[in-house]
């Protein structure tokens, strides 16, 4: 995508308005932030300045400019009903972002009543039969059946609720639920599946909220089942070589396996997948994919080019044709990093485990099932990549799999595999908003009274921490594996949280900025530094997305949400913010936003 810079000047609604709906939510905000600072007192233009922070994940700061807007003094008589509905629930909305972040207790329960109440306020004053049913949905949440059920019914009686679209089905099949019509209910969600007019992602958003309500009120979530998403799908297998040379897939058991990946796919109604594009099995479950008609996301480890000639080109001409195919069919197509080959079997790893977690991030995006098909001869993994090791990786994660079984003869001894050059890294980038504003005297403080207190918060780290450095307020951290990574940064945000900067006269510190990616590295010794150091194309991207990130925030390259999906921690997750523009024209990346689990107890 073109790289724009956010802009630094007013802008209209409808600009913002347009960044919006195309996922950049941050220089949506700083279109909106530019302009109000500028005098525009619009309400539309504060509204769409915490909308758009909100958007981004950034519930935190959104409820500080809510406050420093002043949107919730807004005559709301005065704006249009659209306009007036919008400004009337943004509050609700971020209560209600607040409530679901937390883990049942008394702190959500709490959230949910200040939701409920807000969208019970915007429903009495506009009558609409979606905050009816959210104040319904947030009542219950509070432990209020009884308010929740009469809301629901409001919600079922409004006259506007008569229409047959995605929409009205499932706000009324929502409200059904509650009141415990659960008839109703069916009919509603069928209705709303034959509409055709949602996407996969409206499924997701409408499939969480009806699975709070289920759950709440022990309803089989199987009532879901006409509005659910497509299976997703991770494939990999062994590459197959030209007739006559052997190989873990002989070629002369091509149109077996091809018919059984179509049967698996068919069976698990796979509707979205991800791997490489590899000659054999890759190839052959992608072709699949796409004449079912699944949304095909390919994965390379490095260059196009290097690559056709690394896994493709050895199987003969027709399996080039077949993936240059494969490759204009699908919906996306990346190479995971901007490194060299180097005959490197680590670049094959780093790939693998980046779709493998990539298709476990789709699958709770769209609230649906993963699953893992495989074409393997069965021989146990002796080298650091392989479909072999794919397959033991995948297992690590409890996800369900399909192994489609190969079997080449006789095997005779693997040869030694290629030493791997690169070990796969996390690396962290850290700065401080409004730190170049303190004066000398105020940097002594900050040693002191900020730096200080971290290093201690970091000491549980140490050994999982493989190299650190500091330049004024930057931090830059090297760790062994993601999990760590993101403990950490999780921790360092919570320190910062419980530090008053007004008290110990920093005012201008806003807060923390962290930024965090994964890559395969190289280790090595800095004679300059004389110390262990870490290098490669890998440990720029981290950098780059820094100065992008809001203050309190984590966010993180998709290859690191990927890398931190697959290791099956359950006391985080990482939340797609949307595709936006980096620093020093590096051009536009998907960032995910890391965040504590609800379900977790840390």
């Amino acid at each position: 995508a073109e790289h724009r810079r956010a802009p630094s000047s007013p802008a209209s609604a409808e600009r913002i308005w347009e960044l919006i709906r195309s996922g950049e939510y941050l220089q949506a905000y700083d279109a909106a932030a530019a302009t109000t600072e500028g005098g525009d007192a619009n309400p539309e233009i504060r509204y769409l300045a915490v909308l758009a922070l909100a958007r981004a994940g950034a519930t935190a700061q959104a409820r500080k400019r809510y406050e420093q807007l002043g949107l919730g003094n807004v005559d709301l008589s005065t704006l249009s009903n659209q306009l007036g509905g919008d400004i009337a629930v943004i509050a609700a909305r971020l209560d209600k972002d607040e409530a679901l972040a937390r883990p049942e207790g008394a702190d959500r329960a709490a959230w949910a009543e200040r939701s409920a109440n807000g969208y019970a306020a915007a429903h009495a004053t506009i009558g609409s039969p979606y905050h009816a049913v959210n104040a319904a949905t947030m009542s219950l949440l509070a432990g209020d059946h009884a308010r929740a059920s009469d809301l629901a019914q409001e919600a079922l009686d409004s006259p506007e609720l008569q229409g047959h679209g995605y929409w009205d089905g499932v706000t009324e099949a929502e409200a059904a639920l509650i009141t415990g019509d659960l008839v109703r209910a069916r009919r509603a969600l069928a209705e709303a599946a034959d509409s055709g007019e949602s996407r996969p992602s409206q499924r997701a958003t409408t499939l969480r909220q009806l699975k709070l309500v289920c759950g709440i009120l022990d309803v089989p979530p199987d009532i879901l089942d006409p509005i659910r998403n497509a299976a997703v799908v991770h494939f990999c297998g062994h590459r197959i070589l030209a007739p006559g040379q052997e190989g873990r897939f002989p070629a002369d058991d091509e149109e077996r396996v091809k018919a059984e990946l179509a049967k698996t796919f068919d069976e698990i109604d796979a509707g979205f997948a991800f791997g490489s594009l590899a000659a054999g099995a890759d190839i052959l479950a992608a072709e699949a994919l796409l004449e079912r008609g699944a949304e095909l996301h390919v994965l390379l480890p490095f260059d196009k080019d290097e690559f056709i000639r690394a896994s493709v080109i050895d199987s003969g001409d027709e399996w080039v044709e077949r993936f240059e195919r494969c490759l204009a069919g699908a919906e996306t197509v990346e190479v995971v990093t901007t490194a060299e080959y180097l005959d490197d079997p680590v670049m094959f790893d780093y790939c693998a485990k980046v779709a493998m977690g990539d298709a476990i991030l789709r699958a709770r995006i769209l609230e649906t099932d993963v699953h893992q098909v495989a074409v393997w001869d069965g021989t146990p993994a002796t080298a650091v990549a392989g479909t072999a090791v794919d397959i033991a990786t995948w297992a690590g994660t409890g996800a369900d799999s399909t192994v489609i079984s190969v079997d080449p003869g006789p095997k005779s001894p693997p040869a030694p595999p290629p030493p791997d050059r690169r070990r796969i890294r996390a690396v962290l980038f850290a700065d401080f908003a409004g730190f170049s504003k303190l004066t000398d005297a105020q940097r002594l403080a900050f040693q002191d009274k900020v730096m200080q207190p971290l290093s201690r918060t970091l000491e549980p780290f140490r050994r999982v921490i493989l190299a650190g450095n500091t330049w004024g307020d930057a931090i830059h951290l090297v760790f062994d594996d993601v999990v760590s990574a993101a403990e950490c940064s999780l921790t360092l945000i919570d320190a910062l949280g419980e530090m008053d900067m007004e008290a110990i006269g920093l005012p201008q510190l806003r807060g923390l900025r962290v930024a965090a990616h994964a890559a395969p590295v190289f280790e090595g010794w800095d004679p300059i530094a004389g110390a262990h150091t870490y290098y490669g194309a890998g440990l720029t991207q981290a950098a780059r997305i820094e100065p992008r990130t809001p203050e309190g925030e984590i966010y993180t390259t998709h290859a690191f949400a990927a890398l931190a999906m697959l290791s099956s921690a359950s006391h985080f997750e990482c939340q797609y913010v949307g595709n936006l523009p980096t620093a020093k024209d590096f051009g536009h990346m998907p960032l995910y936003a890391l965040r504590r689990s609800v379900a977790s107890d840390v």
